[in-house]
């Protein structure tokens, strides 16, 4: 069951990516970032595709293998992505520099996306290798 929620986060985490860089590339052909309809709904549905990940990747983490369990450890993990994107975000605001060019502005997404999509590759990993008995 975990295997098949971390398929559903990676396939959802993916999706997050695509969805930040066809934003990102809307962007980048002069489009308004603020007033364009279609970079609006590129980060929206990375935003819900972000959403999904991170409630998935909290499901398939659950230590009580049942649908209360699996509810509870999803909404802990919107928590804590929601927790781990407003640092990330922070970060780039503290690191990256002010003004300048819309990239920048771009940065903190580009980093949450490639984060999820790292984390859920990670679990994914572990979650197909046998436990070890020693």
């Amino acid at each position: 069951m975990a295997l098949r929620l971390l398929t559903g986060a990676l396939v959802a985490a993916l999706v997050t990516a695509v969805m930040f860089a066809l934003k990102a590339a809307t962007i980048a052909r002069g489009a308004d970032p603020f007033d364009d309809p279609r970079v609006n709904a590129f980060f929206f549905a990375g935003l819900v595709a972000l959403l999904v990940t991170a409630a998935l990747t909290g499901a398939a983490l659950a230590r009580r293998p049942g649908r209360r369990g699996r509810l509870v450890a999803a909404g802990l993990g919107l928590v804590v992505g929601a927790l781990g994107g407003a640092l990330v975000a922070l970060a780039a605001g503290a690191l990256l520099p002010a003004g300048g060019s819309w990239v920048w502005g771009e940065v903190n997404l580009w980093v949450i996306a490639l984060l999820a999509l790292a984390a859920v590759l990670v679990l994914r990993a572990r979650a197909g290798r046998p436990e070890r008995t020693t």
